[in-house]
């Protein structure tokens, strides 16, 4: 078995035996049509983008609610999913899985007592293979040693799973690297475009020769006077047989930068992201984000981009083999310190609302996070 399905001696104690039924993982899908990811990743605006979605929702906090409220004890597997990983990367592996490729899949290695996951391994995309013909209900994954085992998949409709088991995430079929795959293998030509301009010897000028030919060492001598006197002063002579001509161009005149940022608007689009996230200029130049919408925007990216992701998650991690449900148990992602304004507007909302009794002093105090030894300065609170 390999190393990350070993667990230590009290893991092993609150780890029941329990048997581990084969049932069916949707397979990984067709990678045929979809541009590599290696090359995506060399797209600035990709991956700006893929960044900001994966990133952002990896320092969101991860929280158990019993009936509306946090759970006083939350569950090691939202606290610290992997043993051997934080929090952060586990989330972040997980949301690119689900941006890239639309599907991602964590492996059950130990339990609770009442034998619920309690923490996993989560794979990457080369470690899944599709279904393998003769065992449909089964998914083939290859371990750190390089065996490829068949695992099951945990069944969301029974309380409680088996360590082995696969819980699976699943989100926007194909992934952007599939039904994006045009608009990135355009962006990623365009980069090549970018390297083979910046690296390609071109030259400048051509001296072209109306008379008899010259031998080689003749027009070398005559190429390194040329640039020997172009040193010194920027008036040339040219006798009747030598003519200059400029044959070079500029990364404007190909239209270089409009072509990339284009590509940049497309894949904003894409992402489904205002293109100011991605820094792209939209059509006419400027930009429109100042200090007074950035809360706006902030509430656009949540409600219109990451709510996409962390649903996925936080539902799935809320199904009957993950959380106990009897006592209305749910797994989400707090937003709160996110979309949380500046210390001076907390202020305002709350000398309004005290006075008609809509809240009390101590609820004040907890929306401004504020004691007589501590006020909230930190950007986490406020937007910078």
């Amino acid at each position: 078995m390999a190393d990350w399905l070993t667990y230590g001696p009290q893991e092993r104690e609150a780890t029941p035996q329990a048997h581990t039924p084969r049932v069916s993982i949707p397979p990984w899908p067709s990678y045929a049509a979809i541009i590599d990811e290696a090359s995506a990743r060399n797209i600035p605006a990709f991956v700006r983008a893929l960044r900001l979605i994966s990133g952002t929702i990896a320092t969101l906090p991860l929280v158990s609610y019993r009936q509306d409220q946090p759970s006083p004890d939350q569950p090691r597997l939202i606290r610290q999913p992997e043993v051997d990983q934080t929090r952060w990367a586990s989330i972040n592996n997980t949301v690119e899985q689900l941006v890239l490729y639309g599907q991602a899949y964590w492996v059950i290695t130990s339990l609770t007592s009442q034998g619920f996951p309690r923490t996993v391994k989560v794979l990457s995309r080369d470690q899944v293979q599709d279904n393998l013909p003769e065992h449909p209900d089964e998914v083939a994954v290859t371990l750190d040693d390089m065996v490829t085992r068949r695992y099951p998949k945990s069944s969301p409709e029974t309380a409680g799973a088996s360590v082995g088991e696969v819980i699976c995430f699943t989100g926007w079929k194909g992934g952007v690297l599939e039904w994006g795959a045009k608009v990135l293998g355009t962006a990623a030509a365009l980069e090549d475009a970018v390297q083979r301009y910046a690296s390609t010897p071109m030259p400048t000028a051509v001296l072209k020769n109306s008379g008899a030919d010259l031998d080689p060492e003749a027009v070398e001598n005559l190429v390194s006077a040329y640039e020997k006197a172009r040193e010194q002063r920027t008036t040339a002579y040219l006798n009747s047989v030598i003519d200059l001509q400029a044959v070079s161009w500029n990364s404007a005149e190909i239209q270089l930068i409009e072509a990339r940022n284009q590509a940049a608007l497309e894949i904003a689009r894409l992402f489904s992201l205002d293109a100011n996230w991605i820094n792209a200029n939209t059509p006419g130049g400027g930009s429109s984000l100042v200090y007074s919408n950035r809360i706006d925007m902030r509430a656009d990216l949540k409600n219109f981009t990451l709510l996409d992701y962390c649903e996925q998650i936080g539902q799935r991690l809320s199904m009957r083999d993950c959380t106990p449900t009897y006592s209305s148990n749910l797994v989400a992602f707090d937003f709160t310190e996110f979309m949380r304004t500046t210390l001076e507007a907390r202020t305002s909302i709350v000398t309004q609302l005290v006075p008609l009794n809509v809240i009390s002093l101590e609820e004040a105090r907890a929306f401004l996070q504020f004691s007589p030894d501590v006020v909230d300065s930190s950007p986490i609170g406020g937007i910078t």
